[in-house]
């Protein structure tokens, strides 16, 4: 096993048991790339605009947030802050949805993306389990459509 695997392996490990962490070495980039590994097919893709229809519409700007702030030359540590969400929608089906908000507010520049990764589940700790994929948000608007949402459990 390469060492990064095993970084890569350790950081997801620990990002489960934290609430909230510091990212030293974050990239845009790199997270861009992460999310698009996972990004919905066009059916999930309707059910992340049906459930967070202001963050589905803020995709755009969340990119360009993440690319704006690898193009600063003295990057800032980023704050991670770590949550997840159980909730139905409409007709009752069960939802699971993680995120992680990218933040640094000792900022009011690119240095601060106010960015969230969504990571949707449909029919959660079932055996119709099924990860509909990752979906990057501004925050605020992410926060707007949560407000909506039938939340049955949260946690950090």
């Amino acid at each position: 096993m390469k060492k990064s695997d095993l970084k890569q392996i350790i950081k997801e490990e620990v990002q489960k048991v934290l609430k909230e962490y510091t990212d030293n070495n974050f990239s845009g980039k790199r997270e861009l790339s992460d999310v698009a590994k996972r990004k919905p097919d066009m059916f999930g893709q309707q059910i992340f605009d049906e459930l967070f229809p202001m963050g589905a519409k803020s995709e755009s700007a969340a990119i360009r947030a993440l690319k704006n702030y690898d193009t600063i030359s003295q990057r800032s540590p980023m704050f991670v802050h770590v949550q997840y969400h159980y909730f139905e929608d409409k007709e009752g089906t069960p939802y699971f949805v993680h995120e992680q908000q990218y933040y640094n507010s000792n900022f009011q520049d690119a240095r601060n993306p106010r960015v969230t990764v969504l990571t949707l589940e449909k029919n959660p700790n079932s055996e119709n389990e099924e990860e509909i994929g990752q979906m990057l948000v501004k925050t605020e608007d992410y926060i707007k459509d949560l407000k909506r949402l039938k939340i049955t459990k949260r946690g950090s």
